[in-house]
Formats: C-alpha cells, structure tokens, sequence
C-alpha cells in the first residue's frame, strides 16, 4: 500500500509538472507567434532556394568524405609517429611509451593539421553554398538566365569562386576555429588531471583537501571557451556568406557582417533562436522517422522478426545515425538561411539610401513578409516630355553591372569591389 501511495503522488506531481511545461510553452508560442511565423517563411525561403539548386545536397556527401579522408591520413600518420618511441616494459602485460621531445612535437603538429583540414572542408562548403545561393538570389524568375544559375553550374561555380579567390580566407577563418578547438581540448585534459587529483585527495598545488574555488573557475572559463567557439562559428558562417557577396577578404567580410547584423539585431536574433528550434525539429523528425522504418522492417521482415531478441537496440543506432547524417545536410539549409537574410538586410540597406534592391528582394520580401519598397525607377525623357523606352537590361529585371556572378562586369553591388 505504501509504494502503491508513492507511485500515485509521484504520478501527480508529474502530471501537474508536465501541464505547467505545456502551458509555459504555450505562452512563448504566443508571445513569439511573429518571430516564429518569420522563422517558417524563411525555412520556406531556403527551401526554396535549395529545391531550385539541388546540387547543393552533393556538397555535405563530398566534404563528409574529404573529412573522414582527412581523419583517416591524420591518424595513420600519428600511428606512424607513434610507432616511432620506445615501450617500457613493466609487470607482465603493462607497459608505457616513452616519446622524445621532437617526436611529441611532430604529433601536436600533424593532430593540428588533421582537424585543420576537417575544418577546412567544412568551410569550404560553407563558403560554397553561400555562393551558389547569393547568385540564386541576384538572379530574377524574370531574367533569361535564371533557368541557368538553378542547377550545377551555381554550385559548381560557388565552389569555383570559394577555392579560387578565397581559399586564404577560408583558411583563415579555419585555422582560427582550429585554434579554438585545440585551446578547449588542452583545457579539458587540464581540467580532468585536476578533477582525478582532487578525488585522491589532493589539489593542484599538492596540498590536502579539494580546491572547490578553482574548480568553479575551470567550469566559468570552459563555459565561456565553448560560448566564443560557438559565438566564433555562427560568425564565420555570415561572414563567408558576405564574403561570396562582396568579393572581399574575411576580416572585412566578417566586419560588414557583423555591422548588418547589429543593424537588424533583433530579427537576426528572433529569427536564428527560432529557426535553430525549427532545424533541430527536423533533424529529430527525420531521425525519428528513419529509427521507426528501421523497427518496423526488424519486426517484420525475415529472418530479423525471429533471429533477433529485441529490435531496440538497432532502432536506437539507427536513431543517432540518421540524426549524424541529418545534421550533415541540414547545414545547407542553415547556411542557405544565413545567406538570405544578409543579403535582405543589404537590400534594405539599399533602399534606406534611395537605391533600388538588386534580385529577388520583392519576391523575398513578399514570402518574409519584410516591407522593401523600392524607389521608382528614373526613365530618362526624351523631348517634349516623352518617355523613353526602357533598355534590355531593366526591360529583363536585371542589371548585369550588379550581378558579381556575370561575366565580364567585374563589379559587385555594394562597394564597387572587382572580382
């Protein structure tokens, strides 16, 4: 009767827990209901965006396997080096390795290189996607060309673009993300040495008794470590994306980013919030959905419905599988989100200063239900009053001077940059 009694209170008190999560989430629903409304309009943005350029997808399957070519050479080689100090032999079946200083070296050295070019690649997508979406983008559904910047040769000519005149940058911004990397691993394995001397019994300095004051202080700078390498990596992402707009190395890139961003603080705040809960939705729908095909087709389909014990083990792999290879391609959707809004934001901009928007900034502005009006064009007159006809250009939608895609202008839209 007793566990019956704490069962029933256990289950009450749940139950009036879960129905006060439900209610504070309700709220926010409904405080942010415009936030989240911008949120779904510019995943439908990006979507669209990738659905007209579905060579996107071929990226992440490229970059994961140039990562893990990646890993696999930087761990044969520091297998290499490895190989290369002296075993000490101790009790029978203990022993240790003993490296000379050039040898540890050597290691750091090919461990830093090895996530570098991880980090590299990714970039390097990151820097592609921008650019075949920027170019999607300045091209109008009213312009002759638009049928061809949605295929290949977007992506293809992003990718061309990143590697040709902006791989320093690119590698830049990855070595300083590498760095960060490096910097919060040296911390962790400090801070786990002094966590095991602390459960011995011991402090850092050797003295009796456990240091909680230095121990608080090893979590405050972790935290704040992963929050810059985060805060760093969001940048990054904008900053390649203004890179690919205005044909500018990444320090200005990331400069001019970061001015847009302060400018429209609070929908690039709302919308990243949301559309990061949005994102994470999907990944877990999608992982969700893979784990219970997966179940599905273990229970049913022979000889697994009889050979197997139980199903949830290979559900629950199949479940974070999906969810690592959903994670992979939903960073071109993500990317894809961060290349549109800067390029609203200096369309905008554009119009604030009387001048008219450049692509799809009606059509977009339309979807996102963000208000750019264009200033009316001036047409010249010719005598008497009468209006000219229009040139081929502005007859077209577009101006080929500021496309920095078209060929032989060699001009961008916002600070007369060449290529």
């Amino acid at each position: 009767e007793g566990d019956f009694t704490s069962q029933a209170d256990a289950a009450y008190i749940s139950f009036f827990v879960f129905v006060s999560l439900g209610a504070i989430y309700v709220l926010l629903v409904l405080c942010f209901r415009k936030q989240i409304q911008l949120a779904a309009r510019a995943l439908a943005v990006a979507a669209l965006a990738v659905g007209q350029l579905p060579a996107l997808l071929i990226l992440p399957l490229a970059s994961a396997s140039l990562a893990i070519g990646a890993l696999c050479g930087g761990g044969m080689l520091l297998l290499l080096l490895a190989s290369c100090g002296e075993i000490a032999y101790g009790r029978p079946g203990f022993g240790s390795l003993y490296l000379d200083s050039r040898t540890e070296y050597l290691l750091l050295v090919a461990l830093f290189v090895s996530i570098w070019l991880v980090v590299f690649v990714r970039h390097t997508q990151h820097a592609a996607v921008g650019g075949a979406v920027t170019k999607w983008y300045l091209h109008r559904n009213t312009d002759r060309s638009a049928t061809r910047c949605c295929g290949g040769s977007a992506v293809a000519l992003g990718l061309w673009h990143a590697l040709r005149y902006h791989a320093g940058s690119i590698a830049a911004g990855s070595l300083l993300i590498t760095t960060l990397k490096l910097i919060r691993i040296a911390f962790f394995l400090l801070k786990r040495t002094f966590y095991q001397r602390v459960s011995r019994g011991l402090d850092a300095c050797g003295c009796n008794g456990s240091n909680r004051l230095a121990a608080m202080c090893l979590c405050c700078i972790s935290c704040c470590l992963k929050c810059v390498e985060k805060s760093l990596e969001a940048l990054s992402r904008y900053a390649y994306a203004q890179m690919m707009r205005s044909k500018r190395s990444f320090c200005p890139s990331a400069a001019e980013a970061v001015r847009l961003l302060t400018t429209n603080l609070a929908g690039a705040a709302s919308l990243r919030f949301v559309a990061a809960a949005f994102l994470f939705l999907g990944k877990l729908l999608v992982a969700a959905g893979c784990a219970f095909l997966g179940w599905r087709i273990l229970v049913q389909a022979p000889p697994y419905d009889s050979a197997l014990y139980s199903p949830l083990a290979p559900a629950v792999c199949i479940f974070f599988a999906a969810f690592a290879v959903a994670l992979v391609f939903f960073g071109v959707y993500n990317m894809a989100i961060d290349t549109i809004f800067l390029c609203l934001c200096a369309d905008k901009e554009r119009v604030d200063a009387g001048m008219p928007p450049l692509g799809r900034a009606h059509e977009l502005s339309s979807v996102l239900g963000v208000p750019i009006d264009a200033p009316a064009p001036q047409h010249p007159r010719g005598k008497g009053g009468r209006r000219m006809l229009e040139t081929p250009a502005e007859r077209s939608g577009s101006d080929p001077s500021n496309n920095p895609f078209s060929r032989g202008s060699g001009v961008v839209d916002d600070g007369g940059y060449r290529i």
